[in-house]
């Protein structure tokens, strides 16, 4: 189990961001969470826990039979804009 919670912390807002700028702030964009995690590196079986805690914090919303398609909310866009 990993204890390097800095770590932990760095990749989840890595995808915040990464979902930010491909969707250009716009809460009506849908994107697939996995294609984003490839490109930043993040480990695969990792993207549920990471879809799991953005959503309970009210940063993104989750669909689709995987539940990996996302999409920022106005929480989101708000932490990523405050230095997130």
């Amino acid at each position: 189990m990993e204890t390097d919670f800095g770590a932990r912390r760095e990749r989840r807002m890595r995808l915040l961001r990464a979902l930010y700028g491909r969707t250009d702030a716009d809460v009506r964009l849908y994107e697939d969470a996995h294609e984003i995690a490839v490109e930043l590196g993040i480990d695969h079986d990792e993207v549920p826990r990471i879809i799991a805690y953005l959503e309970e914090r009210g940063y993104v919303v989750a669909t689709g039979a995987t539940g990996a398609t996302i999409r920022i909310t106005a929480d989101g866009i708000d932490r990523v804009e405050s230095g997130g």
